[in-house]
C-alpha cells in the first residue's frame, strides 16, 4: 500500500479540524483541548502536526477515529 504524500495528509487532517470546530473559535476550542491555542493554529495552518497524545485527544472529544483525522478513512 502506497503512502499519500505528507501534505496531503496535513491538508486533509486540517479541513476536518475546521469542520468539527462547529463554529467555535479557535480559542474556545483550544480551552476544551487544555492546549494553547497558537497550538491549534499551527495545525490549522499546517505548520506543525500534532504528536500522538494530542491526536488521541482530538479524536476522543471529536468522537471520531484518528484514521478519520488525518484521512485514511471516510
Amino acid at each position: 500500500m502506497a503512502v499519500q504524500n505528507l501534505d496531503t495528509y496535513k491538508t486533509t487532517f486540517a479541513e476536518r479540524l475546521i469542520e468539527h470546530l462547529d463554529g467555535k473559535s479557535i480559542s474556545a476550542f483550544s480551552k476544551t483541548l487544555g492546549i494553547p491555542g497558537r497550538t491549534l493554529n499551527s495545525w490549522i495552518q499546517k505548520i506543525t502536526t500534532p504528536r500522538m497524545e494530542y491526536l488521541i485527544l482530538l479524536a476522543k472529544e471529536l468522537r471520531c477515529s484518528i484514521d478519520y483525522l488525518v484521512g485514511l478513512e471516510d
